[in-house]
């Protein structure tokens, strides 16, 4: 099932639902296969982690190729955005004193607890930014956290945090000037850079790996597609045979939703043609424009 294609489906529920089986439109409305029964694996598949595993490598060897950006030697680093922590881990492994910032109590439990050698902080990076010691870091890392940032805040907080020959390194998209309207977190490249010069800071480095992630785009529709929205349809089906009046009176605000909420993204920077023309996905190194 395509993304585009549920709104349409839950307003055919709503004309069929005395007579539907849910099973059976999964497997035929939503599955498409043409087929009533369970399928055929072969032993070997199985055994096979597939796209998950894959996926795994891919994240790992993401996480090899952003850390080649720091520059040599043992730093005190500031993890903005740090998830669940094992980038930050990571760079603990690799002699660095660590630090990490998240907004979320969940991720700050799991770091603490799991990660030990990394000192976490929960709030938000332009709340807890003023009160951190002033040069305190030779590096501030943002590892698709970037994008979350609001500039006018996050740009004066580089020069009072980092040390004097300070780096910014950055793993993010950034939008194009052609990029349609954001409908999300998203900074545009060209504004973005013309803030950090008139702060003070200039561009060290550009790798653009837009290439490099796209295959997590089209692995990720093709598990939307083919997994979470055949399940998604599943459900509805079932609703709407149980419970015919509630699924009616919630059709519109569900397919209101879908339409005006959701579909927009995945139609939007998640397809990976529409991300490869619009958007640029960037290893950035920032520094001072001059020493201090």
């Amino acid at each position: 099932m395509q993304p585009t294609e549920l709104p349409q489906f839950l307003r055919d529920l709503d004309k069929h639902h005395a007579a539907l089986d849910p099973m059976h439109l999964m497997y035929d409305d939503v599955l498409k296969s043409g087929y009533l029964h369970f399928g055929y694996w072969p032993v070997e598949q199985t055994q096979d982690a597939g796209l998950m595993a894959r996926l795994s490598e891919a994240q790992e060897r993401f996480a090899d190729e952003f850390l080649g950006c720091l520059p040599p030697g043992r730093h005190r680093v500031l993890d903005v955005g740090a998830g669940m922590g094992r980038l930050a881990n990571e760079m603990t492994k690799r002699g660095h004193t660590v630090a990490a910032v998240t907004p979320s109590s969940v991720q700050t439990e799991h770091i603490a607890a799991r990660y030990p050698a990394v000192t976490v902080m929960q709030g938000r990076f332009q709340d807890l930014g003023p009160s951190l010691t002033p040069g305190g870091y030779d590096v501030l890392v943002f590892s698709e956290s970037f994008r979350y940032m609001p500039l006018d805040q996050v740009i004066p907080l580089f020069d009072r945090l980092l040390s004097p020959h300070g780096r910014i390194i950055i793993g993010d998209w950034f939008a194009q000037d052609s990029a349609p309207q954001s409908r999300g977190h998203d900074h545009n490249e060209s504004v973005f850079r013309t803030q950090a010069q008139a702060q003070g800071w200039i561009v060290l480095m550009t790798r653009d790996i837009t290439k490099n992630i796209l295959p997590t785009l089209t692995m990720a529709r093709e598990i939307l597609c083919g997994l979470y929205l055949p399940l998604a349809g599943l459900v509805f089906s079932k609703f709407a045979k149980k419970r015919p009046r509630l699924f009616r009176l919630c059709l519109p605000l569900m397919t209101r939703w879908l339409e005006h909420k959701l579909l927009p993204q995945l139609t939007g920077r998640f397809e990976p043609a529409v991300f490869a023309a619009h958007y640029r996905y960037l290893f950035l190194v920032l520094g001072r424009a001059t020493a201090r």
